[in-house]
């Protein structure tokens, strides 16, 4: 009797048991593995419409439209759908004949607890009688800094395909660059190619030309091939366009086009109500693909709603542009120093406004040391930009004075007063830097020193074969050295072409930071290679 007494009880216990999952324990970090699928994974001779996944737990798809991708690309759109642990897949196009095709899920397959990503799983299949095994593989940088281009679309076509093709078709296969930039098109056939990389913003596949970065090889490639090629790449300058017309604050209006402009001419297309002016200014970025366009709107109604400007900048022109108006505060005539902070004995001292000056007057202004006052002399770059120049020495201090109606404004209007202080820098807190470059090649260089954290250029230098420099008064920080190889000569970086197959003008940078610290000297020996 003892016996049934004890099974009885088992039996009740175990039917009674709530499943739960035990407490404490690791994490699980594995993400959804493959148990199997229909048809198999590798498979030839492929004629089937629908494909089924297995996994080995519960997952759930994540950006599946945006993740998924199929090399070569599919006409029509595959439809997924999750039903437990099985991911069902429908083809809903004739596939190409004797072709493999490649399916990549990227980060899409997520388990349902810890969101894992399954970052690893292809699908391969052939709809011929073999599976194609080639591959090619590179690495997609910045022509410019060389940093790696994470995200971007490499591209595979035809070799013997025109220009129009490859900007208005598909790729025969593409895949995407990881983190490194690093990419690898596989189950290629045996063939020749065309290969390209796009930014590919709006994910069509295509290159759109002028609106994204891309890189391309000059020459055709076999997937037979195994070298890794680097693309560099770059956004080509092509025609002119506005891009952009749009008020920013009262009497400055902000103009975008689609390269750097050496100049353009702009005016308020006159009327009645909008006659034109008899001062307005354009001013530049740096780069010189966006400006500003700034006019005396005190000369026009309150509740104007929109101007029209005419605008010629180089190969483009329009006229009467439409810019939306709406009612904006009187701008502050302000005024800053540059460089911030304290200076450099030999510094070139620029006073940047707030607005464009169109009035400068001098006997408003004063600069003094211990209250005695300084010879100085200002020269204007541009409406908005005045040099200052005077005598100083390590360590001097200065303070600059502008009273009432030294500037006055585009619209008018006068500075409140201004009193700016300004230091040298100590010289025991600075440093020296000797600068020796020899390169291999008598080819036209530049040679560029820069601020590694702000991109600040602070010496530039052409030269083909040898630099050798003294570069005293260096503030302590990290610098770098880039070397742009100037195939034309022309003193600045050009990007490639791609109508000619030009390749953008070559880049290279020291290899390690260069590190100035106080009251230091250092040199610095760089035997640039081929």
């Amino acid at each position: 009797m003892f016996k049934p007494i004890v099974f009885l009880a088992s039996f009740i216990l175990s039917g009674c048991a709530i499943i739960s999952s035990p407490e404490g324990g690791e994490k699980d970090i594995t993400p959804p593995q493959v148990m199997l699928s229909l048809p198999e994974n590798g498979s030839t001779n492929f004629t089937a419409t629908q494909i089924e996944i297995v996994f080995h737990e519960y997952f759930s798809l994540k950006n599946f439209s945006s993740q998924f991708f199929s090399s070569p690309p599919l006409k029509s759109k595959i439809n997924q759908k999750v039903k437990g642990k099985k991911l069902i897949l429908t083809l809903n196009e004739t596939l190409k004949p004797n072709t493999t095709y490649t399916f990549n899920f990227g980060s899409s397959l997520v388990d349902i607890t810890e969101g894992n990503a399954q970052i690893d799983y292809k699908y391969v299949f052939s709809t011929g009688q073999h599976l194609d095994s080639l591959a090619i593989t590179g690495q997609a940088v910045d022509a410019y800094t060389g940093a790696p281009q994470k995200g971007m679309v490499a591209l595979l076509h035809k070799h013997n395909i025109s220009d129009s093709t490859l900007l208005n078709e598909k790729p025969l296969y593409y895949t995407i660059t990881d983190e490194q930039g690093n990419f690898s098109i596989e189950n290629l056939a045996l063939d020749t190619f065309q290969l390209f990389v796009v930014e590919d913003q709006n994910l069509d596949l295509i290159y759109n030309h002028g609106a994204e970065k891309f890189g391309f090889l000059s020459y055709d490639i076999l997937s037979t091939e195994s070298e890794s090629h680097k693309i560099k790449m770059f956004k080509q300058r092509t025609h002119t366009r506005l891009l952009e017309a749009t008020q920013k604050s009262k009497g400055k209006i902000f103009l975008a086009f689609s390269k750097p402009l050496v100049d353009a001419d702009v005016s308020v297309a006159g009327s009645a109500l909008f006659p034109k002016h008899e001062i307005d200014f354009l001013t530049f970025d740096a780069n010189r693909d966006t400006a500003f366009y700034w006019y005396n709107a005190n000369q026009y109604p309150e509740d104007a709603a929109f101007l029209y400007l005419n605008i010629k900048a180089q190969d483009f022109e329009a006229d009467s542009v439409k810019v939306l108006l709406k009612k904006q505060p009187e701008a502050d005539l302000k005024l800053a120093i540059s460089p911030s902070g304290k200076l450099l004995p030999n510094d070139t001292i620029i006073l940047e406004s707030s607005l464009p000056v169109k009035l400068f007057n001098p006997e408003f202004i004063s600069l003094t040391r211990n209250e005695e006052n300084l010879d100085f002399t200002f020269s204007q770059k541009d409406p908005m930009r005045f040099a200052l120049y005077f005598n100083r020495q390590y360590g001097d201090g200065q303070t600059l004075t502008l009273l009432p109606k030294a500037l006055q404004s585009v619209n008018n209007t006068y500075n409140d007063t201004l009193v700016i202080k300004t230091s040298v820098e100590e010289e025991n807190n600075l440093a020296i830097l000797y600068l020796k470059l020899n390169a291999l090649d008598y080819e036209p260089k530049i040679m560029q020193l820069f601020d590694k954290k702000t991109g600040v250029i602070w010496a530039e230098k052409e030269f083909t074969k040898n630099i050798d420099l003294a570069l005293k008064d260096m503030k302590p920080r990290q610098y770098a050295i880039r070397i742009i190889w100037d195939e034309n000569k022309n003193g600045k970086w050009d990007v490639g072409d791609f109508t000619t197959r030009k390749q953008p003008e070559r880049v290279m940078y020291y290899p390690k930071p260069i590190e100035l610290r106080a009251n230091w000297e250092l040199e610095t020996i760089w035997e640039i290679p081929l």
